[in-house]
């Protein structure tokens, strides 16, 4: 059986043995009438299998991942455009051209998509309700809810008809107000994506780590980075290191964070040695209790993490709009009501830290000094 890949994976260097173009993913050779390979201008070849995971992996990563084309993860070349279109689904090539079109706007312009359908528009205005012309379904552009064809007055015959129609123009009307709030609702958005992931402080491309430690390498800039802090190596506290490990300087950020505020953990399940609130290990005594290794555990670590990231990024969002704004976008929009924050958790965010450090131990002379 094959593993799953993402773009992260794609690593090594091609692999041709007596002829035989070897995947680069999961190295089983690539047949010749494998009609959804994919290859970048180099000859890095990813076979049917893998390119799919691959093809998902790059359309999940947003926008970035494809300007100005998709880069092989072995040479950082390009793959062909045409290439990868050629092996892409119905609805991943919709998406993949969407992103395309997204890096020809001029200023001021948009692209408004169907809900419903593959049907786009670019839109230099602010229309708040869009009729798609290929399926003719009606939806509202700022929340994306359908709403019901408007009917003509000539076309009113009767009380159904007229209560018909006076429910189309009231869901209508309600939902120009998400125009008018349109702004807000992305910045609640971008909010809840901002806190999902993070940056790297090189380039700025947004991902989320894997059950593993906390360095972090972009693949795009290759930046050395430390992904609770979001602080490349240059820019991170550490403790001088001498002898062989200053040859490794990086690894004197993991010192002393139990204390220091401006250090981290490796791995964020030590975190479990200093708050409680952090430790997802099964309770040995509880038979029912699944058990979970490491990296099950480092991956729990990771979501506790990202609620706190997005929690500190809402009530950002909270504070910049002010109370009367945010209880107007709270009221209106149902995904902002039900988005799985409580609103005294996002009102107390500020007061929460990452975790809970033990105060540190003052020594007897110190004491004694302000007793005196």
């Amino acid at each position: 059986m094959k593993r799953s890949i993402s773009t992260s994976s794609l690593s090594r260097v091609s692999k041709k043995d007596a002829g035989v173009i070897k995947c680069e993913s999961c190295c089983d050779p690539i047949k010749d009438d494998d009609a959804a390979k994919l290859a970048c201008q180099s000859r890095h070849t990813l076979c049917g299998e893998c390119s799919a995971v691959f093809c998902k992996s790059i359309l999940a990563a947003g926008p970035m991942a494809i300007t100005p084309h998709p880069k092989c993860s072995v040479c950082r070349g390009p793959i062909p455009s045409l290439s990868l279109e050629r092996i892409l689904k119905p609805d991943q090539l919709s998406t993949y051209l969407s992103y395309v079109a997204m890096h020809t706007l001029e200023e001021g312009e948009r692209i408004v998509s169907c809900v419903n359908c593959r049907y786009h528009e670019v839109h230099s205005y602010e229309a708040p309700i869009f009729w798609c012309r290929a399926c003719e379904v009606v939806h509202c552009v700022g929340c994306k809810a359908k709403l019901p064809r408007l009917m003509d007055e000539d076309e009113i015959e009767d009380s159904d008809d007229e209560e018909e129609y006076m429910s189309g123009q009231s869901a209508h009307i309600f939902h120009l107000k998400c125009s008018a709030l349109s702004k807000e609702k992305a910045a609640f958005d971008a909010a809840i994506q901002a806190g999902a992931g993070m940056p790297c402080p090189g380039c700025g491309v947004m991902g989320r780590k894997d059950g593993m430690c906390t360095h972090m390498t972009c693949e795009g800039c290759e930046t050395d980075w430390r992904y609770l802090c979001g602080l490349s190596v240059e820019e991170c506290d550490k403790a001088p290191r001498r002898g062989v490990a200053s040859s490794e300087p990086i690894y004197g950020h993991n010192e002393g964070w139990k204390t220091n505020p401006k250090r981290c953990p490796m791995y964020m399940n030590l975190i479990a040695k200093v708050d409680d609130d952090w430790d997802f290990t099964p309770d040995s005594d509880d038979d029912d209790e699944e058990e979970y290794d490491e990296e099950d555990i480092e991956e729990m670590c990771n979501d506790k993490f990202h609620r706190w990231r997005t929690l500190q990024k809402l009530h950002t969002l909270r504070e910049e709009l002010g109370e009367e704004k945010w209880r107007e976008l709270h009221g209106h929009f149902t995904s902002v009501r039900h988005c799985d924050f409580d609103e005294q958790e996002i009102r107390n965010a500020a007061n929460v830290p990452i975790f809970n450090r033990p105060e540190p131990r003052r020594s007897p002379r110190t004491r004694q000094r302000r007793s005196s």
